[in-house]
C-alpha cells in the first residue's frame, strides 16, 4: 500500500468519525430540554398555532393583520404616482 493509498484511508477514516461525532451532538440536541424550549419559542414568535397533516395553523388573528398588511404593500408599489399623467382607456 502506498503513502497516498495510507493517507487516502486515514482521510475516510477521520472524516467518518466526524460525521459520527457531528451525528451525536445534533441528535443529543434535538432531544434535549433546550431544543423542545427553542422549537417552542420559534413556534410561537411565528404564530403558529399547530402543525398538522395538511400544515401549518396560524392563529387568526395574526394571519388576517399579515394578509392586511400584504394586501396594503401590494397596493402602495401597484399604485400610480399622482404625478403621473395617466392616458384615458
Amino acid at each position: 500500500m502506498s503513502v497516498a493509498d495510507k493517507a487516502k484511508t486515514a482521510t475516510q477514516v477521520v472524516q467518518a468519525f466526524l460525521w459520527a461525532l457531528f451525528a451525536l451532538v445534533i441528535i443529543a440536541f434535538l432531544i434535549s430540554q433546550s431544543a423542545r424550549k427553542h422549537v417552542a419559542t420559534m413556534a410561537r414568535e411565528a404564530n403558529i398555532k399547530s402543525v398538522g397533516e395538511k400544515g401549518f395553523e396560524f392563529f387568526e388573528e395574526k394571519s388576517r393583520q399579515l394578509v392586511e398588511e400584504n394586501t396594503e404593500l401590494k397596493m402602495k408599489q401597484n399604485a400610480v404616482p399622482s404625478s403621473q399623467d395617466v392616458k384615458p382607456g
